[in-house]
């Protein structure tokens, strides 16, 4: 789309340094998305990562303090939430 739309404008230096300058960045980024992530498990680790990760019975959610991870069944963590809920509604006097 952008090639057929380069060829209807008039082809002045600032357009084509525009155009050249978007193609740079969609090669750039192109480029960047076909590179290899390596990951520092292994692939034993990676499908067990999954697995949790599509395990309907678990929450993982971030930590309260620190910069870990915490791993709940999710019905106590629901019931946790129902409370911190309840506790956050204000009551009428």
């Amino acid at each position: 789309m952008l090639q057929q739309y380069s060829v209807q404008i008039i082809k002045t230096t600032p357009v084509i340094n525009l155009v050249a300058y978007i193609t740079a960045v969609k090669d750039d980024v192109i480029s960047g998305l076909r590179k290899q992530i390596k990951l520092n498990m292994s692939r034993d680790e990676e499908q067990a990562m999954q697995q949790l990760l599509n395990d309907d019975d678990i929450v993982i959610c971030l930590a309260d303090k620190g910069s870990g991870i915490v791993v709940m069944d999710k019905k106590e963590y629901v019931g946790k939430l129902d409370v911190k809920w309840a506790l956050a509604r204000p009551t009428k006097r």
